[in-house]
C-alpha cells in the first residue's frame, strides 16, 4: 500500500531544507509501492502537483523510480497523457541515452504532436505546443539571421545576397 504519509513528510522536510529527513521520507515513500498499477494511479493523480526545481526537474529518485516507468509504459501504449508529460519533463531524462532510445529520440515537439493527434481537445497539450514554440524562437534569436536562415554553419555571401540580407 502506498505510504502517502511518507510523501507528505517528504514535502514538509523538503520545504524545511532538512536533507536527511527529506531523503529518508522519500525512500520510505518510494519503497511503499508494490505494483506498477500503484505507480500509474499515483502518477496520474499527482504529477501536475509535484514540485519541480528551477530547471523544471522532479527529484531524481522520485522521477526514476515512480514517474518514468509509468510514462514509458504510457508511451508504448500511445497514451496522450504520457506523451505530454514526457515532453514537459524532458529535462529529467535528456542525457539518459537508454530513455531516449526507448522513445526513439523524439523531441518535445514530436511527443506533443503525437499527443495532440491522439487528443485534439486537450487544452494543456495545445498550450504546451505553443510554449515549446516560444522557447524555440526565444532561444533561436541569438542565431539570427545566419543560424536560422542558413543553418548552424552560417551562409555564404552569395546566399546572403540571394536572401536579401546583404546587397
Amino acid at each position: 500500500m502506498i505510504n502517502t504519509e511518507a510523501y507528505e513528510k517528504y514535502l514538509l522536510f523538503s520545504d524545511q531544507k532538512l536533507k536527511l529527513q527529506t531523503d529518508n521520507a522519500l525512500n520510505i515513500f518510494i519503497n511503499s509501492f508494490e505494483t506498477i498499477e500503484e505507480k500509474i494511479l499515483w502518477t496520474k493523480e499527482n504529477i501536475s502537483k509535484i514540485q519541480v526545481n528551477n530547471s523544471s526537474r522532479i527529484r531524481f529518485e522520485l522521477f526514476n523510480a515512480i514517474i518514468l516507468p509509468v510514462l514509458l509504459i504510457g508511451y508504448q501504449r500511445k497514451e496522450a497523457f504520457s506523451l505530454f508529460w514526457l515532453a514537459r519533463l524532458v529535462n529529467n531524462y535528456y542525457d539518459n541515452k537508454e530513455v531516449l532510445t526507448e522513445i526513439h529520440n523524439k523531441s518535445p515537439f514530436e511527443l506533443l504532436d503525437e499527443a495532440y493527434k491522439i487528443d485534439r481537445t486537450n487544452e494543456s497539450i495545445r498550450k504546451e505546443i505553443i510554449n515549446e514554440w516560444i522557447k524555440f524562437v526565444t532561444y533561436s534569436q541569438h542565431e539570427w539571421p545566419s543560424g536560422i536562415l542558413i543553418g548552424n554553419n552560417g551562409g555564404t555571401i552569395k546566399e546572403y545576397v540571394e536572401l536579401k540580407i546583404l546587397k
